[in-house]
């Protein structure tokens, strides 16, 4: 961590933010920055299929591999235009289900929206495409 930092002074960049870099990138200070740390800090991403482009991430937790993958499944569920929305989402719930295991939650919201749920770390996200918020997390097994 200590030669990016001294790589970000280099590029001109000042102690006080080189920090501030440092501590976003690097929140639960382990020592090393790899290079999705910084895209999700940064909330952009580089390399992201193009079905990608139109969506706006509201939270995040998971990696960007499962975050696209559960994107695609959204987004194929809500492109038939023949199945309601109740049953989308019941479809979504079942694939989440049957690829990350068991208590996913889905939810859409057309307009204003807000919410607290407890989850699982590495489930939780919230997206908007063409102005519809989208959500799924995982409940948390008790234990």
């Amino acid at each position: 961590i200590y030669d990016f930092y001294r790589h970000l002074l280099k590029w001109g960049v000042s102690n006080e933010k080189a920090r501030n870099y440092i501590n976003m990138f690097d929140p639960k200070q382990t020592g090393f920055v790899k290079r999705e740390d910084v895209c999700n800090a940064l909330n952009c991403y580089p390399n992201e299929p193009e079905y990608l482009k139109d969506i706006e991430v509201l939270s995040n937790d998971m990696s960007q591999h499962k975050r696209e993958s559960v994107i695609k499944i959204v987004l194929e569920a809500f492109s038939s235009k023949r199945v309601k929305k109740k049953d989308k989402m019941h479809m979504i719930k079942q694939k989440l289900d049957k690829l990350y295991g068991k208590g996913w939650n889905v939810y859409m919201a057309e307009g204003r929206y807000w919410a607290v749920c407890s989850h699982k770390p590495g489930s939780n996200l919230t997206f908007v495409f063409r102005g519809a918020v989208y959500g799924v997390f995982q409940t948390p097994s008790e234990s």
